[in-house]
Parts: structure tokens; sequence; C-alpha cells
């Protein structure tokens, strides 16, 4: 038999489990992942110089530089492309260490806006699985930002073939600070991807 006393505490300890129970369910639902956390791809950061390694790829900026202009050779002759403001080029080296071959999908963020690397020479067969890839890219910028993010992840395909613009999976990313960098004249393309 229970006591009189605990007969009139039975409610009140079934209600403040319920309380308990409620806020516990509300703390989870608050911090469950949504459809686009689970797309989310997998930050890795990286410096200068240093090799940045992924679950999936590997990538060692070796230099970024602002300048003017971007300069490369073409039909024998030296080509000059200038900027509407400044190019933002980075000599990297990017290695694809397991599951497939894999192309770079490059973007450069900055003042919100995202940059396609419109010059440089990681487009044509994808890189062999252990085997690395020096080259450039080259993001013409319509004005110097302050600060700007370059990000490098294996281009992610759906089954049938056509690329998808979410990495998902691991993401190289190299904060740059824009506005302590020197604008230089101009860069030969040609002597950055050689390594």
């Amino acid at each position: 038999m229970t006591s009189p006393v605990a007969q009139r505490l039975l409610p009140v300890g079934r209600a403040l489990l319920a309380v308990a129970l409620l806020a516990a369910a509300m703390l989870l639902w608050k911090n469950m992942p949504t459809k686009m956390d689970t797309w989310a791809p997998i930050p890795v950061e990286a410096r200068v110089g240093e090799r940045a390694i992924g679950r999936d790829l590997a990538v060692t900026v070796h230099s970024v530089d602002l300048v003017r202009a971007v300069t490369f050779a073409q039909s024998g002759q030296l080509t000059r492309v200038p900027a509407t403001a400044a190019w933002l080029v980075f000599s990297l080296t990017y290695e694809p260490l397991h599951d497939r071959d894999g192309r770079p999908a490059m973007r450069l963020v900055a003042d919100g806006r995202t940059f396609q690397s419109s010059i440089g020479n990681f487009r044509g067969p994808p890189v062999p699985i252990g085997v690395p890839k020096t080259g450039v890219a080259a993001f013409e910028l319509p004005s110097i930002p302050a600060a700007a993010e370059f990000k490098v992840a294996n281009q992610t395909q759906e089954k049938w073939g056509n690329p998808l613009n979410a990495p998902l999976d691991s993401q190289i990313s190299l904060p740059i600070d824009v506005a302590a960098m020197p604008l230089e004249d101009a860069v030969n393309l040609d002597e950055l991807g050689a390594g």
C-alpha cells in the first residue's frame, strides 16, 4: 500500500517528468541538423605552404598573388589579360586520395559573392588517385575585397554523371587577408603552374 502523501505526490512527479521530457525533446529538436546541414562540407583549414589533408583530397597552396594582369603563352605569343580590378592567383598542388580519380572544384568567396576560376590548368581529364597535379587557378575580381576565402573540394556527381554544386565531403578552406597583400603588376601563369 502506498501512503496518502505518496499518492498526492505521484501526479506532481508525473507532471515534472513530462515537463523534463518535453524540455529534452525541445533541446534535441532545436539542435537537430537540417537538410542543408547534412549536405554541408567537412571544412579543413589550410595555410599557404602547408599541405592540407581532407578525407578524400589533399591540397597545398604554394602562393597567392594579387595582380593587375595575368600573362601566359598562347600560340607562341605572350598574352596579357588585364582585370577589371585585380586577379587573385593561386599556385597549388591538388591530389585526390581515394574513391575515384578527381577533378577539383575551386571557388573564391569574397564580399559575399562566389567566384569560379576563369583561367587555370585544372580543366581536362581527371587527376589519377595519389598522383599530385600542380597548377594555377586565377579569379578575376570586379573590386578588391578586404578578405576572401579560397575553397577546394572534389567535384561530385549524381548517379547520371551530372555535377553537383554541394561538396559532400572534405573542403579545403584557405582564408586570405587581401587587404594586407601588395598589388603587383602581373604574374606569368606558365611559370606558376610549372611548380
